[in-house]
């Protein structure tokens, strides 16, 4: 019973990724199925997740015609080369059936530039360069209202908390550098305030910071059936409303899918397992000064496979690897290439 747990708590430690919008604003975020397993009474999780997204490569030519694409002043196309999530999780049995837990994340972002049209017609490019920093933090409660010998029904809520940074601390320039573009349409905004140090530099919209200082909250269903043979079937939904902060808001998003997964070896022992996952994720436009971008949103279709090795002893590592097949976004953004996942996760009881 013990491995098979360790394998559901793997899949869910993975999904730390759809509760973060960094990045270009592409629904490149893509989302890993949440699992209706819950905790034990008192049994406690930790766990180190990390995720490497890797984006389609953009030349400064590139950005420009995407931008220019778009003839309307206010345009911009954002790029980003690379970024990675790491993700440090906690979680207890309050009972048999419901769960509590946090995850705390640190982000960073590397060569991001961005194409704009100013306020005057003008095009300009910007170079932000790498951005790091530490991301919002998010709390869940997970309940379990049906388990049989076949099927397990759950609902989870999240919270996600904004404490992390929300401007860039590398390469920061100063704000009078960009003074020209600086008009209440555009996404641009000066960082902190007269008591802050980097009052005097330059701020990034929240879409692309660590932190995007704004609360967002989530609900989600998880549903599990087990096949029979060490097979089983997972499938759940999540819908994420995320509020506005600094006059901008990333978009609300309804995600999910299903995945087939095959055990190989005893729950008493050393055992290794494959799944594999079909999702989807629509995103909404993002809003800034109550405008809609427009090129921001739509939806995307991911094929995820994956592996997972656990031992009797409460620990497991996990791997996966998320490939964009099918999107419908709005135009012009960049696209996701693909997105690799690594977790060691470890269960104990008190």
């Amino acid at each position: 019973m013990k491995n098979k747990f360790l394998l559901l708590f793997a899949f869910f430690i993975l999904a730390h990724s759809i509760f973060s919008d960094h990045g270009p604003l592409t629904t490149g975020a893509g989302a890993t199925l949440i699992e209706p397993t819950t905790l034990k009474r008192f049994q406690l999780s930790a766990a180190l997740a990390i995720a490497v997204s890797q984006y389609e490569r953009l030349s400064d030519a590139d950005i420009q015609e995407l931008t220019l694409r778009m003839n309307q002043r206010g345009s911009h196309v954002d790029s980003i080369r690379q970024s990675l999530l790491s993700t440090v999780s906690a979680a207890i049995g309050v009972t048999d059936s419901l769960e509590a837990g946090m995850r705390y994340r640190y982000y960073r972002g590397e060569e991001v530039r961005e194409g704009l049209i100013d306020s005057g017609g003008t095009y300009r490019s910007i170079r932000l360069g790498n951005i790091g920093g530490t991301a919002d933090p998010d709390l869940y409660l997970k309940y379990r209202v049906l388990k049989t010998d076949r099927h397990t029904l759950t609902f989870a809520g999240f919270a996600k908390v904004p404490l992390g940074k929300y401007y860039t601390t590398h390469e920061a320039k100063p704000l009078s550098a960009y003074a020209p573009q600086l008009q209440p349409k555009l996404h641009l905004t000066g960082g902190g305030n007269a008591g802050d140090p980097l009052s005097e530099k330059y701020s990034i919209e929240p879409s692309l910071t660590p932190g995007s200082g704004a609360w967002d909250f989530s609900g989600a269903v998880a549903w599990s059936m087990w096949l029979g043979e060490g097979a089983s079937l997972t499938a759940s939904v999540l819908y994420t409303r995320r509020t506005a902060a600094q006059n901008y808001k990333v978009g609300d998003s309804v995600e999910g899918g299903f995945s087939l997964q095959r055990r190989w070896g005893s729950r008493d022992e050393a055992n290794f397992s494959l799944f594999t996952e079909l999702t989807a994720r629509h995103l909404m436009p993002a809003v800034s000064f109550s405008e809609a971008i427009g090129n921001t949103g739509g939806t995307m279709f991911f094929l995820s496979p994956g592996v997972v090795f656990a031992w009797p002893a409460g620990l497991s590592v996990s791997c996966f690897v998320q490939l964009p097949v099918l999107r419908y976004v709005n135009e012009p953004q960049q696209y996701l290439a693909y997105r690799a996942g690594f977790s060691v996760a470890y269960m104990f009881g008190i």
